[in-house]
């Protein structure tokens, strides 16, 4: 387009002598003319880039009378085979088949998606693909036509090779150590180049290795190049490679499936274990539009990439995106304070109710979390000018507003969310003035009732100390840790949340300075870790009545993790993978310990990176069943009791055994010694000769007996009189 203003004409010529040969003197008039364009505005460029269009070539050949049939059937086919690989994408997609001037098709045909990502799975998962008995699909993107015919040689396997189908993976092997008759807990190790996997029992005490990465060790290479992790249920561990991850899983612990993402720093999972995200650690100023990664497990495949967003969330550098607890949604918060919710299969943006159209949700905020049970969002706006800080609860995906707390005069704020999603608290810094020119300061805790009708909140203001640290229980009670702002000393204060208000229960003076409270997946009991790796088992009854029950030490603990049971506990000083922290490498090493706080287990290893239990996938019992277990622990500790002293017999007798074994080999090594001896013929000179050295020391044998109390009973017997 050519906009020409009156400026550009002059006084005295009109728009046709502008645009007219006659105004071109010793110019070409078009090259004039484009001049002029460039001069006053830049001209559009088309895009030819055709990302969402792929090609299907091995189509049969059909005439014209068969085509609308034949179109039909090829749409069924291509939707079927698409959903058979999990393959999610818009059924409407465009399908062009060609046909030459006779109306005869030309065996191939042109797909077109919504977008390059579902365009992207679609060609891999239908490439190889039978189409009938005698067809095999050939499929690849519509932008490597020109790469493709520079090739001399075209083959078909090269054509197959551009784009293979995805790898799926049977997950029937995935939960089979769940069946385990002892229930024994698994946790791996990562230690200078070793990965262990190992299974645990307390009766067994010493961990029992399940897998070392034996097959790499075979071929000389290490299991993972940097760290492991365990997926939210426990079904797979990823290894961290140079070149990707990868997840094994299985009996045998084979290699399921691999993501190709180079030098990848943080992964995670959604908590249904459908989809990975991989991030390799670009900073948000690169605007690299592939740092992160989302997949779909189960095949393998890309669904979508991200730049890294220049707002991190949960105190975390690498923790950009958080999964819904459905795994139905991804979110992540802009520097725009814009929110962004995409749905998972698709990776597009959620819709606006009102007008159905795909958008993001305008909050002006600083950061957000879900609730761990439900698709429910909290949002903490900060306070601007006259504008209160606001934290709002939404629900995904309909973006209604169930709840808004105004907070005024808030300098700093947090939110908790109590593990099963029932409460949720709103830990404000509150600043207002006390005088003309002082200022007071003070915790301000609101509780959110979030299974109540309307939500109700409790408010608590913590007054004359710092809250240093809060943590939920699993059930309706929280502890904080504050200190003194005049002596500095510290405290533990327990809350508990009532049918009418949150209540303060108990409170207990801390002599060590106290860092972290890591509560028991099943509540109740706790450990307190402080400085220089000082331990306190602890226990909160259901009666609110506070106990220590052990104290103790681990020497520079950094680690402190219960496993997904609540019955052990590990403490552990880790050092870092990476180059330079070898300073106290050889202190490090792990602890099992009982969750009263009894040592079950040491191991000291040098160069000690990682410990992590194997998490649990959710209970299958309901709510009800999981509340009457605690009522009928007595009955079946009676059983377990039964069963773990048979097990315990049983491992005595076989040391017994092995004992008596070892002491039978021993005497009949020594009765051939005898025999052998016995037929020397210095054997008798040597008799006398030992004789008569006994009796020169003229010994007297005496009889000695000593007496040890064991028990004392006393039993009242009754008499008729």
């Amino acid at each position: 387009m050519l906009r020409v203003s009156r400026e550009d004409l002059g006084e005295d010529v009109d728009l046709l002598d502008y645009l007219s040969d006659s105004t071109d003197v010793g110019n070409n008039s078009e090259e004039y003319v484009n001049k002029k364009c460039m001069e006053i505005e830049t001209p559009l460029v088309l895009s030819e880039s055709f990302s969402k269009t792929f090609v299907v070539a091995g189509l049969p050949i059909v005439k014209a009378d068969k085509y609308d049939r034949f179109v039909r059937a090829v749409r069924t086919i291509m939707n079927q085979t698409l959903k058979l690989r999990r393959i999610e994408y818009n059924e409407n997609f465009l399908l062009e088949i060609p046909q030459d001037e006779n109306g005869n098709t030309l065996g191939f045909g042109l797909l077109t998606f919504e977008n390059n990502f579902q365009a992207e799975a679609a060609c891999h998962a239908l490439s190889k693909a039978p189409f009938d008995k005698q067809t095999c699909l050939i499929t690849f993107m519509f932008d490597d036509i020109e790469k493709i015919l520079s090739k001399d040689d075209i083959s078909t396997e090269y054509l197959h090779s551009l784009y293979p189908p995805p790898s799926l993976f049977a997950r029937d092997d995935v939960r089979n150590w769940l069946m385990e008759s002892r229930c024994k807990e698994n946790f791996v190790i990562r230690y200078q180049n070793s990965t262990e996997i190992y299974s645990y029992d307390s009766i067994q005490r010493k961990p029992e290795l399940v897998y070392d990465g034996e097959r790499a060790k075979e071929g000389k290479r290490v299991w993972t190049d940097f760290s492991v992790q365990w997926s939210p249920m426990g079904s797979y561990l990823v290894t961290f490679h140079r070149q990707g991850v990868a997840l094994w899983s299985g009996d045998n612990w084979d290699k399921k499936v691999r993501f190709e993402h180079k030098d990848v720093k943080f992964i995670d999972f959604s908590p249904n274990e459908e989809y990975l995200l991989t991030w390799d650690g670009s900073p948000s100023d690169t605007r690299y539009d592939r740092a992160i990664r989302i997949w779909h497990v189960l095949s393998g495949r890309l669904l979508r990439s991200f730049s890294t967003p220049s707002v991190s969330l949960k105190g975390s550098d690498n923790q950009f995106f958080l999964w819904s607890p459905s795994g139905n949604y991804l979110a992540y918060c802009s520097d725009k304070s814009e929110l962004f919710v995409y749905e998972s299969s698709t990776m597009n943006l959620i819709e606006e109710p009102e007008t159905g159209r795909k958008a993001s949700l305008k909050y002006a905020l600083q950061f957000f979390d879900w609730s761990p049970e439900e698709d429910n969002l909290s949002v903490w706006c900060p306070e601007r000018g006259d504008t209160p800080g606001r934290l709002t609860l939404l629900s995904i995906p309909s973006r209604k507003e169930l709840a808004i707390k105004n907070v005024f005069n808030v300098r700093e704020a947090s939110v908790y969310w109590q593990p099963k999603g029932h409460y949720m608290c709103l830990k404000a810094l509150v600043s207002r003035k006390a005088g003309k020119k002082a200022k007071k300061e003070y915790t301000q805790l609101e509780i959110f009732r979030v299974k109540e009708k309307n939500i109700p909140v409790d408010t608590i203001h913590v007054e004359g100390v710092t809250v240093r640290y809060f943590s939920w229980e699993c059930s309706n009670r929280f502890a904080i840790v504050v200190s003194d702002d005049n002596t500095h000393s510290q405290s533990l204060r327990f809350y508990q949340v009532n049918s009418t208000q949150t209540d303060f229960v108990t409170s207990f003076n801390l002599t060590n300075s106290i860092d972290v409270i890591q509560w028991s997946p099943l509540g109740s009991y706790f450990v307190l870790g402080g400085s220089g790796g000082t331990l306190t088992f602890c226990q909160l009854t259901s009666e609110n009545k506070f106990d220590i029950l052990q104290k103790d030490e681990h020497f520079m603990c950094n680690l402190i993790q219960w496993d997904p049971t609540g019955r052990y506990v590990t403490t552990a000083f880790q050092s870092k993978i990476a180059e330079g922290a070898y300073k106290y490498s050889t202190e490090t090493g792990y602890t099992i310990w009982s969750f009263q706080g009894r040592q079950l287990y040491n191991s000291p290893l040098e160069m000690f990176y990682q410990f992590i239990w194997r998490p649990h996938p959710p209970s299958l019992l309901s709510l009800e069943k999981q509340e009457e277990i605690p009522k009928k622990l007595k009955d079946y500790s009676k059983k377990f009791d039964i069963e773990d002293e048979a097990i315990k017999s049983e491992r005595r007798n076989a040391i017994l055994n092995k004992r008596k074994k070892i002491e039978d080999e021993f005497n009949q090594v020594l009765e051939k010694i005898h025999i052998w001896k016995i037929q020397q013929p210095e054997y008798h000179e040597w008799l006398l000769s030992k004789e008569t050295l006994i009796n020169s020391f003229q010994w007297e044998e005496q009889e000695e007996v000593i007496e040890v109390e064991i028990e004392t009973i006393q039993e009242l017997i009754a008499t008729d009189n």
